[in-house]
């Protein structure tokens, strides 16, 4: 297998058309370099085939969208008198599907905007060439050959996960009794169908675009690869995100581990004598590589974040709108739902919540060890402050003068470094930002996840408060008409 620490994301993204077969910084050492005509027929037929399921994917979600427009706005002047539901509520409950359908759809067309793919490759290639840098220059303790082999099974377990649990979904939604409710409302008798339930001239469960009825079957084989598909892609793009986010967190716990040896290491001992001069240099060396190695894993931070910032936004977005959407439809349609309709909303709505929040977790834990890093470098430079301080008042003249006064002046300029490397870490703290609007922090992830359920809390309040108003309304109706009435037999 590849050393690389997204390989199977990155066999699939190129076996779908997403990502070419063979980059341009490794064409002159591939063996198809003296074949560029099998090269752009390889490229050719796989640009065909990705044309063809984005069109599709594409038209489909526009048909789906007109399909929705039409039963919200025709069916609902029909029974407006009957519909006790919010507007709003109604529109989530009926489009909600919709969001779900274009998050695989715009992340994989953000995806190929401005050639992305190139640098895809370009900064999964620079994360690893900076993990093998560690390990050959075996620069800390903690960094073993086992690292690359970590992230490349987190890639693995995180592909199995999602595929499963996507695949698990879609079998439950294909099994729900009457799964055409997306847009079954009968609309027409034309073209076999009999305008009622749902279903066609043959028995079939029917689903309806504007006046035309396909069959479940027919619903599957379009939606599964034009969306379906699309979206399991989409997923692994993400997934390349977070394993890239977590290789940088490994790295910085790296430095951590050794600045907290070096902490203890000073804490331990009280008195540095002179013939020990030698660790001040050791320090200053270690103090120069924690400055390189925090300022490459930020510029990789940057890189990542101007790669997959707008995708992780659009993500987040549209599933937070699923989330949103499934609960609405729990609540707008809870008395007629069957119970395994309701696990299914229940479900779906914490499944896409899910995905908007904890699926991120490692850009949060990215977050919390680059400011963790900030605390340790602190800590050490307060201990090397109060040794340096002792020092200078317990010097003796006498003895070994010009090697002491060498040492603290050489302390005092690993001091001045180790000073600047804690501003700069203070100052810079990494953080994955999704397209400039969301930043991903403990409380952001809390933020969401109370935002929905409030929103959803509040949605309930207002549909009870709406079906109490409606229910005194008839009630009085229907007083005043049995009075009515009443008065005519006594006239």
């Amino acid at each position: 297998m590849s050393q690389d620490t997204v390989f199977i994301q990155t066999v699939l993204l190129k076996c779908s058309g997403f990502v070419p077969f063979y980059h341009q910084e490794r064409t002159r050492s591939s063996s198809s370099h003296n074949f560029p005509f099998i090269r752009t027929a390889i490229r050719m037929v796989q640009r065909s085939v990705l044309a063809a399921l984005l069109v599709l994917s594409s038209g489909l979600i526009i048909l789906e969208l007109s399909a929705d427009i039409w039963n919200v706005i025709y069916p609902a002047v029909e029974t407006q008198a009957s519909n006790e539901d919010s507007e709003i509520i109604r529109l989530m409950e009926t489009i909600y599907n919709l969001f779900y359908l274009m998050r695989g759809n715009l992340v994989m067309w953000v995806f190929l905007y401005e050639n992305r793919a190139s640098a895809f490759l370009t900064l999964g290639n620079d994360i690893l060439n900076m993990l093998k840098q560690l390990q050959l220059r075996n620069v800390f303790d903690s960094c073993r050959r086992g690292t690359i082999k970590k992230l490349q099974m987190m890639s693995v377990g995180l592909f199995i996960a999602t595929f499963l649990t996507h695949c698990a979904w879609l079998f439950w939604q294909w099994g729900l009794d009457g799964n055409g409710n997306f847009n079954t409302s009968g609309t027409s008798g034309t073209n076999g169908t009999n305008g009622t339930n749902g279903t066609n001239a043959t028995g079939y469960d029917c689903y309806h675009y504007l006046n035309v009825c396909i069959t479940s079957a027919m619903y599957i084989g379009l939606w599964t690869p034009a969306c379906d598909v699309l979206f399991i892609l989409s997923q692994q793009v993400l997934i390349c995100s977070i394993v890239f986010a977590y290789a940088l967190f490994m790295m910085l716990k790296m430095m951590e581990t050794d600045i907290e040896k070096e902490y203890f290491l000073h804490k331990c001992c009280l008195e540095v004598p002179a013939r020990d001069a030698g660790k001040g240099q050791k320090l200053r060396e270690k103090v120069k590589m924690w400055t390189w190695l925090y300022t490459e894993v930020h510029q990789l931070g940057d890189r990542l974040n101007d790669f997959f910032g707008t995708m992780i936004f659009c993500s987040v977005a549209l599933d937070i709108l699923t989330g949103l959407g499934s609960g609405a439809n729990i609540l707008s349609s809870r008395t007629q739902q069957s119970s395994q309709d309701m696990a299914f909303n229940v479900l779906n709505c914490a499944l896409f919540v899910c995905y908007a929040t904890l699926f991120f977790l490692p850009f949060v834990l990215l977050h919390e060890k680059s400011t963790q890093v900030g605390n340790s470098l602190r800590k050490l430079l307060w201990q090397l402050k109060g040794h340096t301080a002792w020092k200078k008042i317990n010097i003796n003249v006498t003895e070994q003068e010009l090697e002491n006064i060498t040492m603290i002046a050489g302390q005092g300029n690993t001091l001045d470094a180790l000073q600047n490397l804690a501003v700069l870490v203070r100052q810079n703290v990494l953080i994955v930002e999704a397209g400039g609007l969301l930043t991903f922090t403990r409380s952001s992830l809390t933020a969401i996840i109370t935002t929905v359920a409030s929103v959803l809390v509040l949605s309930q309040q207002l549909l009870e408060r709406a079906t109490v108003i409606d229910a005194n309304h008839s009630k009085a109706t229907v007083g005043n008409c049995s009075q009515l009435r009443w008065s005519d037999v006594i006239g």
